[in-house]
């Protein structure tokens, strides 16, 4: 008797739902085939709303993370105040030294940054391409390890202390990823950990931490955690992101009292007066709203069915009904 083989991870998110079935080959239809089967009652436990082991683990998340990336940030400010003192106060006058100085602290700062990729070559680049394609079902071995968060600290930590203009919203998402598939390797989050959808779930909402912890925006970060997720988003990633990049600005409010560093500065708009059309603006937003939803579901309950129905309903039907609707 052949011992069973372990199921592979490679076709899950897209492939779950059924979408590219003509695409693949007859060995990956078989394992999609079984991912259908297994759909379940363990999809109804991944997605169980109240869990709380689910909150507690998005809260460390988005606390790590706002700890991490303010370390950062602040270890970062104080090399570039400690070359600006040198500079223009103890050297003051004195251009040669002052110079020196400045390419001395380039030299070590970018090197300790170049030093990252060295120690890990996952740490290298952005990240964000990487990490689409993890939660498209693919497994790139041990980019989202322990080594690779460190060395990716190390490198963040060089790039700005060197003073590079560059972005940091990649390699914070990085981050925030990578303490997400730590912290599911804890006992306490056990169940996080061997659930494949619930995992997924999580680097998802942790996309929307490392974007918070970078512009302090956290409706900004659940927009990006939506881009870089798969084509099928569901609902409830979204309260989970949300979730997670309210515990991240949380944090990051309590830790700009120890130091505060703003990258953009606010807007000052002016005040309107209260007028009545804006209750009606609010109600027309409604109806609209509304509108498209019932619209939308339309649309998909007609073409799944003319799907489930194909001899009775065939794509060319279903074009001309949608441009009769247009």
């Amino acid at each position: 008797m052949k011992p069973k083989r372990k199921l592979s991870h490679s076709y899950t998110v897209d492939d779950f739902f059924g979408m590219h079935d003509d695409r693949l080959t007859n060995d990956a239809k078989v394992q999609v085939k079984k991912l259908k089967q297994f759909s379940g009652k363990e999809l109804k436990k991944s997605f169980n709303l109240f869990n709380p082991s689910e909150w507690i683990f998005l809260l460390l998340v988005g606390l790590s993370t706002a700890i991490i990336c303010f370390a950062i940030d602040y270890a970062a400010f104080l090399v570039q105040a400690l070359k600006s003192y040198l500079i223009e106060d103890v050297f003051q006058g004195e251009f040669i030294l002052g110079y020196f100085v400045w390419i001395l602290f380039a030299l070590v700062f970018s090197t300790i940054a170049a030093s990252a990729g060295y120690f890990n070559q996952h740490a290298e680049g952005s990240g964000i391409p990487e990490l689409k394609s993890i939660l498209a079902g693919v497994y790139i071995y041990k980019y989202l390890s322990f080594k690779t968060l460190l060395s990716k600290i190390l490198g963040i930590f060089g790039a700005l202390a060197t003073g590079f203009s560059i972005g940091k919203e990649g390699p914070y998402v990085h981050l925030a990823a990578c303490i997400s598939n730590r912290m599911s390797k804890f006992h306490f989050f056990k169940k996080i950990g061997s659930d494949n959808i619930l995992k997924r779930q999580m680097l998802a909402a942790s996309v929307a931490a490392g974007v918070t912890a970078t512009f302090v925006a956290p409706i900004g970060g659940v927009l990006f955690s939506i881009e870089v997720t798969t084509t099928y988003y569901l609902v409830n990633d979204m309260w989970k992101a949300f979730f997670c990049a309210g515990c991240t600005i949380i944090g990051l409010k309590f830790l700009s009292l120890i130091h505060s560093s703003v990258i953009f500065e606010p807007t000052n708009l002016i005040l309107l007066d209260f007028d009545s059309q804006y209750i009606a603006y609010v109600i027309l937003a409604v109806i609209c709203g509304a509108l498209g939803a019932l619209f939308i579901s339309l649309i998909n309950n007609l073409i799944f069915s003319g799907q489930s129905s194909s001899s009775h309903f065939s794509q060319t039907d279903g074009c001309s009904v949608l441009q009769l609707l247009y």
